[in-house]
Order: structure tokens, then sequence, then C-alpha cells
């Protein structure tokens, strides 16, 4: 292989390499969007209608409060889903 094909393969792989980190940069900023106009959605909610899907209006609070950078949906999740695990299960 010439050394200038070597040079358009590796740059090639460059090029590549930076494709792939702009799609997920885009993907992150993506996700970040969508998780706060979710957040903006659920402030919109009644807490009773919170309550049902397991989380306070001080848990939207915080949500409000994490970094730009982080997804408040995962918060969110996290605090719903220890909700769930706190509920006594009923026998059959």
């Amino acid at each position: 292989m010439h050394t200038q094909e070597l040079d358009q393969l590796v740059s090639g792989w460059r090029l590549q390499d930076l494709g792939a980190r702009l799609a997920a940069v885009a993907r992150r900023v993506k996700k970040l969007v969508t998780g706060r106009l979710a957040l903006a959605r659920l402030d919109e909610m009644e807490d009773w209608q919170l309550h049902d899907l397991g989380i306070s209006r001080r848990d939207l609070d915080r949500a409000h409060e994490i970094s730009i950078l982080e997804d408040p949906t995962t918060l969110l999740s996290e605090q719903a889903r220890k909700r769930r695990m706190e509920i006594p299960r009923r026998r059959a």
C-alpha cells in the first residue's frame, strides 16, 4: 500500500470516528431535551396524577435542580421505582 493510500485510509478513520462522536453527542442532546420537555409536561399535572406515577411535586422540584447535562427523567424514574419497592404486596 502506498503512503498516500494509507494516509487517506487513516484520514477516513478519523472522519468516521468524528462522525460517530458527533452522532453520539446528537443522541445525548436529543435525550436531554426530551427529558426536559417531559419534566415540563409533568409540571402541568395535578398532584394526584403524579402520585399515580409514583412521584411527588417535591421530586419534580429536585429534578429541576439537577444539572442541565443530566436527564431529569432518570432521577424521577429512580424515585418512582424506590416508592414501588416500599409498597407492601398483598398476598393472594
